[in-house]
């Protein structure tokens, strides 16, 4: 089977990277607990209206070397996961809505730590053919609406949504969360490795 998956939020934390960057530029955190705004962002910078564009979220994720010069924090397990997955035979593909500007270190983050077998960038992330696409925002999962055999995936994350997920993409969504995550991943695309044996 084919495998795609998103790259920010579901194999890398770089959620984590971006908050100790606005923490330590804006020397204070802030995050609310629960229903936490996707663009951290609006925290920091409503109080710093005169603040320039080095300070934003386009600014701190247009950087060449995001995904190599800063200490990159990986979703637990999601590395075994994939070695485990393409030592069974799968594809595993990286298809990510990224900056150009750093899509070269995410390329080789993604080809390196991960030995994914392509990386694409993709606004309509259902333009590639993969048979499980696994994602944590739900605008990419709604792209899948027509495409009906593939096996939908979504990594829950604490943070808001920019859309609801549509109804008849939300009962085929399989959702997953937590520290086991990746383990969860597995176990769903192994039900389905043994369902299309038989």
């Amino acid at each position: 089977m084919i495998i795609g998956t998103d790259v920010d939020l579901t194999i890398f934390r770089t959620d984590r990277m971006w908050l100790a960057w606005l923490e330590k530029m804006f020397g204070k955190k802030v995050l609310p607990l629960q229903n936490i705004d996707y663009n951290f962002d609006n925290y920091y910078l409503e109080e710093h209206e005169e603040t320039d564009n080095a300070f934003t979220k386009d600014w701190f994720f247009n950087r060449e070397d995001l995904y190599t010069k800063r200490r990159l924090y990986i979703m637990k397990d999601a590395v075994e996961v994939c070695n485990r997955l393409k030592a069974r035979g799968h594809r595993v593909y990286a298809i990510t809505d990224s900056s150009k500007v750093n899509l070269i270190s995410k390329f080789v983050m993604c080809k390196s730590v991960f030995l994914m077998d392509k990386v694409f960038r993709r606004s309509n992330k259902a333009s590639v053919d993969v048979d499980i696409f696994i994602d944590d925002r739900n605008k990419y999962l709604n792209q899948f609406k027509d495409k009906k055999d593939t096996i939908l995936i979504k990594v829950v994350t604490p943070y808001t949504q920019d859309e609801e997920l549509l109804p008849e993409v939300a009962e085929r969504v399989i959702e997953v969360e937590g520290n086991g995550a990746w383990y969860d991943i597995y176990r769903i695309i192994l039900q389905e490795e043994e369902k299309r044996e038989n």
